[in-house]
């Protein structure tokens, strides 16, 4: 094959990594097409030149599979509320059964703590946030 062939391959691989951000997949492909070239130059047989391609894309897949990001659950992914829960905190003013004066602190910002319980939870003393209820959240005694 004509060293040009696996320059423009090269070429679509990068480019198509490029139009999906976050991927590092087909790059591999396209260096490896620019590898291939340089055996195309030297006039290797095309069997050798797709061989060198497809063994020099599975090198490099596994020394780079660590970087490679598949298309995430989106499930999985958390809110930045969403990740308070299960946070430990100290409790900023007294949280009462039934109230929202109750307040906690997490990462610099106040927010409304309430209880299911049926005691108070005096300041200082650790929860657990076990839920979001709008801007709420909804804590339980934790570990002293």
């Amino acid at each position: 094959m004509n060293p040009l062939y696996w320059v423009v391959i090269g070429f679509i691989f990068c480019i198509g990594e490029m139009a999906t951000p976050g991927m590092f997949f087909q790059l591999i492909f396209g260096i490896a097409a620019f590898l291939t070239a340089i055996l195309s130059y030297y006039h290797v047989e095309p069997l050798w030149q797709w061989l060198a391609f497809l063994g020099i894309s599975g090198i490099l897949f596994l020394f780079l599979r660590k970087h490679i990001h598949f298309s995430p659950d989106k499930s999985s992914i958390q809110s930045n509320a969403d990740s308070l829960i299960g946070k430990e905190v100290k409790v900023k003013q007294t949280i009462e059964p039934n109230s929202i004066k109750g307040r906690i602190e997490i990462f610099g910002e106040e927010w409304i703590a309430i209880t299911r319980d049926k005691t108070p939870i005096n300041t200082g003393e650790t929860v657990i946030v076990k839920e979001i209820s709008g801007t709420k959240l909804i804590v339980e005694r934790g570990e002293s």
